[in-house]
């Protein structure tokens, strides 16, 4: 189904056609399709979503996220989440822990602490486990501040990560736009626009007269079948666990 048939549908429901809710120049049904895409999208990470990307981390600047292409290509990918980073490496992608900065700061502190008093330059013949602790520099790991992104401990040259996360969906500019969500999710994107452009047309005012109040329990209902199925997906086709 495409963007223009959903408008159809919406417009008809506000007994309306397409383009009276062209206004200053402003789809306004459009708009709100757009709207009800990202109101989903912040609800719920969708498997259609999901993507392989990379990014080139300076050792010094590090890399910000906005800067992500998909995987092997050149084509940027705006990031919504970020579930997984990877060193490239020749033997294989290695998983890496993610951490906040925070973290990294308040683990910093820590081995400081422990470190206050010692001669960290003496040999210790039988070390315990504090003084491992202090010297630790620990595994190679990834830490966020905002949307930059540094690899620790600092590496010598600047590094490629690849990462498993979910991106944005780009926003419907054209009545001929048609993604998965149009496909699948049609009958929400459909309610969600009769309720946002209601606001504008007043078609569904409940009163004490009986009429009818906006299909918000529709577009409900419908998002929540929309985010059942999509969650169901890879749970409905895992294999049982154990050996018969």
């Amino acid at each position: 189904m495409t963007i223009s048939t959903i408008k159809a549908l919406a417009a008809s429901y506000l007994q309306k056609a397409p383009a009276d809710f062209v206004v200053n120049g402003v789809d306004l049904l459009l708009a709100a399709l757009n709207n009800a895409r990202k109101a989903a999208e912040l609800l719920h990470d969708f498997n259609a979503n999901r993507v392989s990307a990379q990014i080139q981390v300076d050792p010094t600047n590090g890399a910000n996220l906005s800067t992500a292409v998909l995987k092997g290509t050149n084509t940027a990918v705006s990031l919504k989440e970020f579930i997984t980073f990877y060193l490239a490496d020749t033997n294989g992608e290695i998983p890496l822990y993610h951490h906040s900065k925070k973290n990294i700061a308040v683990w910093m502190k820590e081995r400081n602490w422990n470190a206050r008093g010692r001669y960290l330059s003496t040999e210790v013949r039988y070390p315990d486990d504090q003084y491992l602790r202090t010297l630790r520099i620990g595994p190679t790991e990834v830490y966020i501040d905002g949307t930059q992104v540094y690899i620790q401990p600092t590496q010598e040259s600047t590094t490629t990560l690849y990462i498993d996360g979910v991106k944005w969906m780009s926003d419907y500019t054209s009545n001929s736009d048609s993604d998965w969500m149009t496909t699948h999710g049609h009958q929400y994107l459909m309610w969600a626009c009769v309720c946002e452009v209601n606001y504008w047309t007043s078609t569904f005012t409940p009163n004490f007269d009986g009429n009818l109040s906006p299909p918000e329990k529709l577009r409900e209902r419908a998002l929540d079948q929309l985010v059942q199925w999509d969650s169901f997906q890879i749970e409905q086709g895992r294999q049982p666990r154990g050996i018969r």
